[in-house]
């Protein structure tokens, strides 16, 4: 695996809140799966609260429903991964955006902006979602000196909460500026690489190979030039790898074969 020895492979959340549960509870499996099943029902709850936000609360009511009996959030629940705690950040932050967009004062956008970070604290690829929001945002509300100023505020509180994480990482890659993790490099090079198939491959690689004696950092930039190389060599061989890969991705059809027993295929692919 690429996380080997890495020092900023993966972003802190996660394995942050894991670690406040082991330490409360102990190192249980049960005690992990137990707290992302707390956290999911906070997420049903969130939803229900942005639908009542955004719509009325027969809405909010309907959508939290749904999300209650969506059997992918089900299935997140007995494993050990991000995304819970993630939809719980990513639903609480758009809720309070929400909030913000139609109330004065500058507590909900400020709160937005702490949640929607904590988000990105758990999985890195929403960073340019919430910069792209607050653009968004005044533009439609047409340059208006309020919405400018929340969205300000939203920015401000972002940032602040990256800060920590970015000046640990400064001192950790030996001077670098790394927003969220060195873990680009590889990711990419694992989609465009001679074997690839549009499949996740981190396992069959070797990433020794070429980089014996590298820092990490110089490892990240290593693979992306490896992988950008192999970019401009097969164009056509990537765009028949991006197909691929949006056909797995919005595949009705769960690509893990354990999952595809009919019942719970249909489960998840109906939805």
């Amino acid at each position: 695996m690429v996380d080997h020895a890495s020092q900023i492979g993966r972003m802190p959340g996660y394995p942050v809140f894991l670690a406040i549960v082991g330490a409360i509870f102990g190192d249980s499996l049960l005690a992990y799966r137990l707290a992302d099943a707390v956290v999911s029902a906070a997420v049903v709850v969130l939803v229900g609260w942005l639908g009542q936000v955004v719509f009325s609360r027969r809405e909010g009511l309907v959508a939290a429903l749904g999300a209650a009996l969506y059997p992918a959030f089900v299935l997140y629940v007995v494993t050990i991964l991000s995304e819970t705690l993630f939809m719980a950040f990513l639903v609480g932050g758009s809720a309070c955006l929400a909030v913000a967009m139609t109330r004065r004062g500058l507590k909900w956008p400020a709160l937005a902006g702490l949640v929607l970070g904590l988000a990105v604290m758990v999985r890195a690829s929403h960073l340019l979602c919430v910069p792209l929001l607050a653009a968004l945002w005044v533009v439609v509300r047409r340059f208006d000196k309020a919405t400018l100023a929340k969205a300000g505020v939203m920015l401000a509180a972002f940032a602040a909460t990256l800060v920590p994480w970015t000046v640990r990482n400064w001192h950790a890659s030996g001077g670098h500026l790394v927003l969220t993790t060195l873990r680009t490099g590889p990711s990419l090079y694992e989609g465009l690489n001679p074997q690839a198939t549009g499949a996740p491959m981190m396992d069959a690689i070797n990433w020794d190979v070429g980089t014996t004696g590298m820092s990490e950092w110089e490892k990240n930039r290593y693979w992306l030039r490896k992988a950008l190389e192999f970019a401009r060599a097969n164009p056509g061989r990537v765009a028949r790898l991006a197909v691929a890969k949006l056909t797995r991705f919005w595949s009705v059809v769960p690509n893990l074969a354990q999952l595809r027993q009919p019942l719970f295929a249909f489960g998840l692919g109906v939805p």
